[in-house]
């Protein structure tokens, strides 16, 4: 047997493949509809909805003013 009909043997067997799968998820969701299955997936609910997020963390206290040390005078340093 030649690469080249190797090669095409292999291409086409991907080919088959890649070509079967979406159709057979269609023909499982046509199942799924015609069976009457649709009716009763149903959507768990939004992460947003009210009472369902956590509480938030309580923020940690940060002083308004830090003390002076003493001596302090304010201002830059003098460099003499």
């Amino acid at each position: 047997m030649s690469l080249a009909r190797a090669w095409g043997r292999q291409l086409l067997g991907a080919s088959t493949a890649a070509l079967i799968f979406p159709f057979a998820m269609l023909a499982a969701l046509v199942a799924l509809a015609l069976g009457g299955a649709f009716g009763r997936v149903r959507v768990p609910g939004q992460p947003g909805q009210p009472g369902e997020a956590a509480p938030l963390p309580v923020p940690l206290r940060v002083p308004v003013a830090t003390p002076v040390p003493p001596g302090f005078q304010g201002g830059p340093p003098q460099v003499p």
